[in-house]
Formats: C-alpha cells, sequence, structure tokens
C-alpha cells in the first residue's frame, strides 16, 4: 500500500469516525501501526449495548481492504469475532450459525476452522467520494442490530 493509500484511508476513516461520534455512537480511531496492521476504527463493547454485559465484550471493527485502484472502488469492511462460551458444541456453533445468517439483512455470519463465530459485512465505495453519512449511519445501525441479535441467540444458551 503507497504512503498516499494509507493517507486516503485515514481521511476517510477519520470521516467515518467523526460521523459515528455525532450520531451518538461510540467509536474509537486506531492508526495503522504496532497495535493495528490497518488503519481501523472500532465500536467497542457491542454486546453491552444490548444488555449482555455477561459476555465477554464485542467490537466491530471497520476498516479498507486493499483492492487494484482501477476498479474504480474502495471496500469498507465491518468485522467482528462474535465471542462464543467455550461449551458450546461444534453442531450448536453451526446451528446458531445458519440462524443468524437467515437473519441477517446485510452480511454473514460464519464459523472459522478454530470454532470462532465472526460476522463480516462489505460495502462498497466509489474510489474519490466519501460515503453518505445517512447511509452510512443508517448501515452501521443495521450491521450492529444484526450482530446484538447474534449476541441474543449466544446468551440463551
Amino acid at each position: 500500500m503507497t504512503d498516499l493509500e494509507q493517507r486516503s484511508q485515514l481521511a476517510d476513516l477519520t470521516f467515518l469516525h467523526s460521523t459515528l461520534e455525532a450520531a451518538g455512537i461510540e467509536a474509537i480511531l486506531v492508526p495503522r501501526g504496532e497495535q493495528a496492521p490497518l488503519t481501523t476504527v472500532l465500536i467497542p463493547d457491542v454486546g453491552e449495548l444490548n444488555g449482555h454485559p455477561e459476555l465477554p465484550p464485542l467490537s466491530v471493527q471497520l476498516n479498507f481492504i486493499e483492492l487494484d485502484e482501477s476498479r474504480g472502488l474502495k471496500l469498507l469492511q465491518f468485522y467482528a469475532n462474535v465471542p462464543l462460551p467455550e461449551e458450546e458444541a461444534e453442531l450448536a456453533f453451526a446451528y446458531k450459525t445458519k440462524i443468524m445468517g437467515e437473519m441477517t439483512a446485510l452480511g454473514h455470519f460464519s464459523i472459522r476452522d478454530a470454532g470462532d463465530l465472526y460476522y463480516r459485512y462489505v460495502h462498497a465505495i466509489p474510489l474519490l467520494k466519501l460515503p453518505d453519512e445517512n447511509t452510512f449511519i443508517n448501515l452501521t445501525e443495521l450491521i450492529l442490530d444484526s450482530i446484538n441479535r447474534a449476541y441474543d441467540i449466544v446468551a440463551e444458551n
């Protein structure tokens, strides 16, 4: 990634961070460095927003995925590891993932080989434009709602 691309991503993520904060959604801008390989915006403690402080903390990460600029797009990824109790059986993971996938309007839940559950959605944005603020906030709220509903299913354990 070139220096110009890094600065462009930092500017875009700074804008998105400010947009989230203005909408009352707590967010943390983490610049690329030792703590993060990519500049990232974190939305912390998502599980606590839905009354599940008993579950491990959950945060949503927003970062850009590298893409050939000739495509005229930049890809904004929403990503979250969804912590599950260790005693969950592998079959229960699959069942819960199926339910979460069916109730998710955007993105998907899946399970890694190690048994970790995660959520991922990738949003395409024209290369030379900032995301529309209202669309971005509505999209973020929809994604947070989907993740919180998943947390509800995990909490039913």
